[in-house]
């Protein structure tokens, strides 16, 4: 059992890992990315306007007689949420969610009456948004990694952008296609990220970032639209948390594989110690044995001395009982006595032993 205990905690001791010197890794970033809900409709005045979530009662934002209604606003989106343009100009009816998460995926809807020189005119459409929180990623500085993003059922994607919401909060657009084209990039970013599949066809959106840097460590927001017609769109978004570890120096790795290697060396030394102390062991036991087979006393002579010693005056012990019994058996025909008895008593105790 000792030896167990020690195996375990010298085998414990080395195979620690090497000590790297390297910051903290931090808790999963909380992105303050805005999505925007498009609604558009023709010049005019705003009679009343209702952005609901159909999953949700009451309003995502209410406006009318020439405001906001906040206390008819769903508590959930309290603070969230706010008009891109609050006068509505060139009919512009759309919306700015903030703080995107999973939890506001669902299909939201925009009605809208709006009067005219002419006549009042109603608009509705429809935005069916799948939020997609994945997990955090990390990445040695100077590495490759891809960033996962896709279209559910590989629907063709109309529109994409990809942005990062570094650690300081600060938004960049990396890139930003639109029917099959690049509409604008950021030049810090050129040939540095590259799309699986350029066309968009597939569905698969995922973007392979080369050469990561420190600074590039945050939230990367994949947002892609497709369009089943001109007031049904599909919008879907992944938000991505990445963590750049710095890069281990050459001193640090040589460390740590020297720290390797000497945990495997001192493993194969113990499973041979222990082999060893194994087979020592049996072949004491298979030796012991033989030794009682054959008649050798593996206690000592002093031992077998004192054994030999009890047999012989047992044996003097037996003959002496032997002639107690033919003297009793002589005096049976006498009348018994006790001085007669006691005589007999103190002739057979009085048998010399040599």
């Amino acid at each position: 059992m000792a030896t167990a205990c020690m195996f375990c905690l010298v085998f414990s001791y080395w195979t620690l890992p090497a000590h790297v010197d390297s910051p903290p890794v931090p808790e999963r970033i909380n992105t303050q990315f805005k999505l925007e809900l498009h609604c558009r409709a023709h010049e005019g005045e705003v009679v009343i306007l209702e952005w609901k979530l159909k999953s949700k009662d009451r309003y995502v934002l209410l406006y009318r007689d020439g405001k906001v209604r906040h206390n008819d606003q769903n508590p959930f989106f309290s603070n969230r949420v706010e008009l891109k343009d609050s006068h509505f100009k060139s009919g512009d009816l759309s919306v700015i969610l903030k703080n995107i998460t999973s939890m506001d995926s669902g299909m939201y809807t925009c009605e809208a009456k709006i009067k005219t020189s002419h006549r009042e005119k109603d608009i509705y459409h429809e935005m069916n948004v799948t939020v997609i929180e994945a997990d955090e990623l990390f990445v040695n500085q100077s590495g490759v990694v891809e960033l996962p993003c896709s279209s559910p059922g590989g629907a063709t994607v109309h529109d994409l952008k990809w942005t990062l919401q570094d650690q300081e909060g600060k938004e960049h657009h990396l890139l930003h296609f639109r029917y099959g084209q690049v509409t604008y990039q950021d030049p810090y970013w050129s040939n540095r990220v590259k799309l699986r599949d350029p066309e968009l066809k597939s569905g698969d959106l995922t973007m392979k970032l080369l050469n990561v840097t420190m600074e590039n460590s945050g939230t990367y927001i994949c947002v892609a639209q497709s369009h089943s017609s001109d007031r049904k769109k599909k919008v879907f978004l992944h938000l991505i948390p990445l963590t750049v570890n710095p890069e281990m120096k050459p001193s640090q790795k040589g460390a740590q594989h020297i720290e390797i290697y000497s945990a495997i060396a001192a493993l194969v030394v113990i499973i041979i110690i222990a082999i060893f102390a194994f087979v020592y062991s049996k072949k004491c036991k298979m030796k012991c044995g033989a030794s009682i087979e054959n008649g050798s006393d593996p206690e000592g002579p002093s031992q077998s001395r004192r054994e030999s010693k009890d047999i012989l005056l047992g044996s003097h012990e037996a003959e002496g009982n032997g002639k107690f019994k033919e003297i009793s058996q002589k005096k049976r025909g006498a009348p018994t006595n006790f001085s007669a008895g006691w005589a007999a008593y103190e002739d057979v105790t009085a048998f010399p032993r040599k």
